[in-house]
């Protein structure tokens, strides 16, 4: 696989090493963007996803979303959106299911929560970048639904999707976490629970709140409130929650 090779060259010129030489260090991503962009056509093929994992190529690629340059993180964000797409998987139960246990062997819920800290919204790549982690995500789901625990259990998601709903100005990307942040709550009491403890009741009524002294101005934003509600009537579904619901005014909203 020509991709392990590209890394396997790139490990042997790390950055101090090659500031002497940047050239090098540039060539070597280059070569990392193009290996990875040939990937993608993989998604045309899931049926090859079985020969990928037995290639041992899945590590070589979570690797990247580590790089010191974010562009090859996001290269790598943008094949695994490609390879997990709920279109290329349907139909292909056996491939995708091979896939998705294997990016979850290979730490991908730690490693792409760990990269979206990183990226910026006053970026356009990177706002990019920020939905198609999400929407790996929500397709890794799909496939195995005991991800909805497994990536709250392991990372600290619930936090940054609360940071998102938290802010004030719409936008795509606050409107896919409340979509996320919905998914995560359905038919999960730990997850439920989680989001409690974290002052989760208070976060979501706030953002509701912002909605009783005007309307939503689009059909996105208007899904976005029906996502924030829905969050609601599963987070008060544990006593505790309803608990921080009535002491939050919750009843009063």
């Amino acid at each position: 696989m020509e991709v392990n090779n590209a890394l396997k060259r790139k490990r042997r010129i790390s950055r101090p090493a090659s500031s002497t030489q940047p050239e090098r260090f540039a060539d070597s991503e280059v070569e990392l963007h193009e290996e990875l962009e040939k990937l993608k056509i993989l998604a045309g093929a899931p049926e090859l996803y079985p020969e990928l994992v037995n290639l041992n190529a899945i590590p070589s690629i979570l690797n990247l979303l580590s790089h010191d340059n974010t562009d090859i993180a996001i290269d790598v964000v943008h094949l695994l959106e490609d390879l997990t797409d709920e279109d290329v998987l349907e139909d292909n139960d056996e491939p995708a299911r091979i896939l998705v246990d294997s990016l979850i062997e290979n730490n991908v819920l730690e490693l792409l929560v760990q990269n979206l800290q990183r990226l910026s919204d006053k970026d356009s790549d990177e706002m990019n970048a920020i939905y198609n982690t999400l929407a790996s995500i929500e397709n890794m789901i799909e496939v195995k639904p005991a991800v909805a625990e497994l990536v709250c259990e392991r990372t600290k998601l619930l936090r940054w999707l609360l940071g998102k709903i938290k802010v004030r100005e719409f936008d795509s990307n606050k409107q896919y976490a409340s979509e996320i942040l919905a998914i995560l709550l359905q038919n999960s009491p730990a997850n439920q629970k989680r989001l409690g403890q974290m002052n989760g009741v208070d976060v979501v009524l706030q953002a509701v709140a912002i909605y009783k002294s005007k309307d939503p101005k689009t059909s996105d934003e208007e899904e976005m409130l029906e996502n924030l509600f829905d969050c609601l009537c599963c987070l008060l579904m544990p006593m505790d929650n309803k608990e921080r619901f009535v002491k939050a005014e919750g009843v009063e909203l």
